[in-house]
């Protein structure tokens, strides 16, 4: 069946062959109509693999007047008609620079790109010293013989991105970057249209301090889909792949189906409303047909990981719902940045909602929940043989085995540095546990209310509900404490009542962790659950 769809465009940012090859495309070119006729000065910022070369390679073969590749598009008419007067177009991507060079490494790279493309418009460019004094040489004689530029760059903060370890060297890079972009604003009489992409959404100081006629329209309500897919675009589009898939996976139901694949791609928003799904992340779910951390295995997560490490950061639980202000992104350079901002420009916080006088930012989906477990006990805490370990968890919570996931968990706790937990609580010891059960691609909900209170995590399987309470000893002579105070929160909070009349097994159990020694132990709360039943009738009735 799946020879007779369109191909999936899995890595191709452009658009030119992308159509020519005949790949699937989610029509978002009535967008960039939109932005031509409206205006002329344009920034865009959004994570990694989510569009951004796509839009600019769709906009040049726009200006191009590519006839050829528009057909039964949104812009058909409008690229028929500028087929009449095509504009010349200078498409730069900054990405593709070896960040492992010097600031002026970068700057002779701008200037072979530069003489590159004046020699394409077969153009000479006599001997300059610096890129910036080419680009501006080159767009004078390209306005001249062709008419109004269009300009296009592609990623124009990765040299400083890829370079984050060294603020040293990010300050001089960005020196380059700012006299070079600076040209395009000195140029504005020959130039008719620009379009920046990046990761970082640029501030007062820095780069654009001398290129402030640029609009942003990163969290624009208008361009809030521009990349990304829609639920409507992906029921649309993706139709017969969806049937296929259902059918590879053995899913009946489309609703439940779609439920899945919505919790685990979908929840990316830029302006507080509209949400969308990782669009690399949904192209390879369908051309594979199975449910993995695609985004974050396709690069970038050791840079982040070091973001962890250098502020010391060793629970990612903070972050859910946490509140930040409107202008959270504008106030620091890329490298300076909060962790709450950093986190989000590079794709692994979206925003979940705004309030009038603050903004509340989460992970976005089921992907980035499990790819965050996986970067901790990849770099952060470095558990040897961790993908082992959490298949082998992942075969114990499924037959109820508590002592072996206990087992599992502290060869975890065995892994994460002592220092990070002298003055930890229950809380890290819980999101410890956590990133374990999510790395090995386990549902768990933590601190779940009930009635009287909250328990602190339940894990819920075809056969078992494993309901825990988590303890802290900071020395071995109040162990026997902890765990009766556990067992008595279990009956006086009555945690495990929402799960009287489940048909399923039971498992109760207090987790102490000995302080002293960096280990836990589970005690079973055993005989409780009858009392339970028998002291929360009215709750139950309730």
């Amino acid at each position: 069946m799946i020879r007779r769809l369109p191909p999936l465009p899995v890595s191709e940012p452009n658009f030119a062959n992308l159509r020519q090859d005949g790949n699937l495309y989610i029509d978002k070119t009535g967008f960039l109509q939109r932005l031509i006729e409206e205006g002329r000065w344009y920034f865009l910022a959004r994570p990694r693999r989510f569009g951004k070369s796509l839009t600019l390679s769709t906009l040049e073969a726009m200006f191009q007047g590519r006839t050829d590749l528009f057909t039964g598009l949104s812009a058909e008419a409008w690229v028929e008609a500028q087929s009449k007067h095509p504009s010349p177009v200078v498409h730069l991507d900054l990405s593709l620079w070896d960040s492992t060079g010097t600031p002026a490494d970068l700057n002779a790279w701008l200037l072979d790109e530069v003489l590159a493309l004046a020699d394409h418009y077969q153009f000479s460019i006599a001997a300059k010293k610096t890129s910036a004094q080419a680009l501006s040489f080159f767009l004078r004689k390209l306005c001249e013989a062709k008419g109004q530029v269009v300009v296009l760059i592609d990623e124009y903060d990765a040299p400083m991105l890829a370079n984050l370890d060294d603020p040293q060297k990010v300050q001089c890079l960005r020196v380059v970057l700012r006299e070079f972009y600076k040209v395009l604003k000195g140029s504005s009489s020959l130039i008719r249209f620009v379009f920046l992409t990046g990761i970082s959404k640029f501030t007062k100081a820095g780069i654009f301090s001398a290129l402030n006629n640029l609009e942003d329209i990163s969290m624009s309500e208008d361009y809030s889909t521009l990349t990304g897919y829609t639920e409507h675009e992906l029921v649309t589009y993706f139709h017969k792949y969806i049937i296929h898939t259902m059918q590879k996976l053995n899913y009946t139901e489309q609703d439940t189906f779609l439920e899945k694949v919505k919790k685990y791609y979908d929840g990316y928003c830029f302006d507080g409303k509209s949400k969308v799904y990782n669009p690399y992340s949904i192209v390879n779910f369908f051309k594979t047909s199975a449910f993995k951390n695609f985004w974050y295995e396709s690069g970038s997560s050791s840079s982040v990981a070091t973001y962890f490490q250098k502020y010391g950061i060793n629970n990612p639980d903070t972050y859910r719902q946490c509140s930040v202000s409107p202008n959270f992104l504008s106030s620091f350079e890329i490298e300076k940045t909060t962790s709450e901002s950093f986190f989000y420009q590079t794709g692994y916080l979206t925003i979940a909602k705004i309030e009038e006088n603050k903004i509340i930012l989460d992970y976005p989906n089921t992907e980035i929940v499990n790819s965050m477990a996986q970067m901790f006990m990849d770099y952060i805490y470095k558990v040897p043989k961790y993908t082992n370990l959490a298949e082998d968890i992942w075969k114990s919570i499924n037959i109820g085995d508590m002592e072996s996931i206990i087992e599992h968990y502290n060869i975890e706790l065995a892994a994460i540095p002592y220092v990070d937990f002298q003055n930890a609580g229950e809380g890290l010891y819980r999101a410890a546990f956590l990133l374990l059960l999510r790395s090995a691609r386990i549902s768990a909900f933590s601190e779940i209310p009930t009635k009287n209170g909250r328990s602190d995590l339940i894990i819920e399987t075809q056969n078992f509900v494993l309901i825990l309470e988590f303890k802290v000893a900071r020395q071995k002579n109040e162990i026997a404490a902890k765990r009766q105070d556990g067992i008595k929160q279990f009956f006086e909070k009555n945690y495990i009542t929402p799960y009287l009349h489940d048909k399923r097994k039971i498992l109760p159990f207090v987790i102490v962790i000995d302080g002293e020694e960096h280990i836990a132990k589970a005690y079973e709360v055993k005989n409780k659950v009858s009392d339970i039943a028998k002291n929360s009738g009215p709750s139950r009735q309730k």
